[in-house]
């Protein structure tokens, strides 16, 4: 699942992805500003997904490959406010 978010991440124009000890951040630019990370958490990915400068992130939990979808229009959403 990490792999297949990670690959629909990247695919999308000018994403940096930033690996720290505890998770993954991807930003858009240099600018760095932070649209997303996950991080694992037990048997399942926490995704953080940033989709308003001034709102905190939602947090979404993945467990089954049946929710990457859902996930992936989030992503794009978020993408395109950052």
């Amino acid at each position: 699942m990490l792999m297949d978010i990670r690959d629909y991440v990247l695919s999308l124009p000018s994403v940096i992805e930033e690996i720290r000890p505890h998770r993954i951040v991807y930003s858009k630019g240099f600018n760095m500003r932070i649209f997303m990370d996950i991080e694992p958490a037990m048997n399942m990915l926490a995704v953080n997904i940033k989709t308003e400068s001034r709102a905190p992130p939602s947090r979404i939990l993945l467990r089954s490959i049946n929710q990457l979808q859902d996930l992936y229009g989030m992503i794009r959403k978020a993408y395109e406010h950052a």
